[in-house]
């Protein structure tokens, strides 16, 4: 997936219009090359959360599990990885 599209979807999690990658890190506590560029594992429970939290769940869910992911790599890179054509439209 490419970067533009990742940082598109994790402005989709929090429900901001706009803002950049170095934001998004701050606010994940994850690497922003992280974010951009690691390859998200299929196999780790967590990456499917993230994915799913992303496309699922309204806006007031997601925003309600930042603290308890905060830092956790592999759920930020799920929800970077869910693309924006089946998101839960808030």
């Amino acid at each position: 997936m490419k970067p533009e599209n990742r940082t598109e979807s994790l402005l989709h999690f929090f429900g901001w219009q706009g803002g950049t990658i170095h934001q998004l890190s701050e606010v994940t506590g994850v690497d922003s090359n992280s974010l951009l560029y690691d390859e998200p594992n299929q196999n780790i429970l967590d990456t499917s959360l993230g994915w799913y939290e992303n496309r699922t769940c309204n806006l007031a869910h997601r925003l309600s599990s930042v603290e308890k992911y905060r830092g956790n790599t592999a759920f930020w890179l799920g929800a970077a990885t869910a693309g924006k054509e089946n998101f839960n439209n808030d």
